[in-house]
């Protein structure tokens, strides 16, 4: 299996690294449209069940109620919110995302159902910001002190 999912790593970068353009990728109902080098198509083939464990929870949410709002911190490319909306349809989300990497594919991956979205262009931290350093790849980001 290790030998596997490394060979899958190599031909994914390989792949990735050539590519000039964003990736498409359907998630949910949707698709999205993902940086350059995003790992998520990746995540999914090494991990079948990566961010699908909710999906079942929100479907069974959505018939119980009218209506509720997800909020999505740490949004990235919005792909959390994109399939928990397919999952709800009765529900919306605010989707927060603070790195100008991701941000932009946030905001074209939910255009399409922006009545259902609101965007917050923010990091959320609970330490001042001027000492914390901001690290990314071309997947996530995050904070350290």
């Amino acid at each position: 299996m290790l030998l596997e999912q490394f060979l899958v790593e190599i031909l994914f970068r390989f792949k990735t690294l050539t590519s000039r353009h964003d990736t498409k990728f359907v998630i949910g109902k949707f698709e999205a449209r993902l940086p350059r080098g995003h790992r998520l198509p990746l995540l999914g083939k090494l991990y079948p069940q990566y961010d699908l464990y909710f999906v079942q929870f929100f479907r069974e949410l959505n018939n119980l109620f009218t209506n509720g709002t997800v909020i999505d911190i740490g949004a990235n490319i919005g792909d959390t919110t994109l399939e928990v909306l397919s999952a709800a349809p009765k529900f919306r989300s605010i989707a927060v995302e603070g790195a100008e990497q991701f941000f932009n594919n946030l905001e074209l991956n939910t255009e399409i159902i922006r009545e259902r979205v609101q965007i917050v262009k923010k990091f959320l931290y609970s330490s001042r910001i001027e000492e914390l350093e901001y690290n990314s790849d071309l997947t996530t980001g995050g904070f350290k002190e």
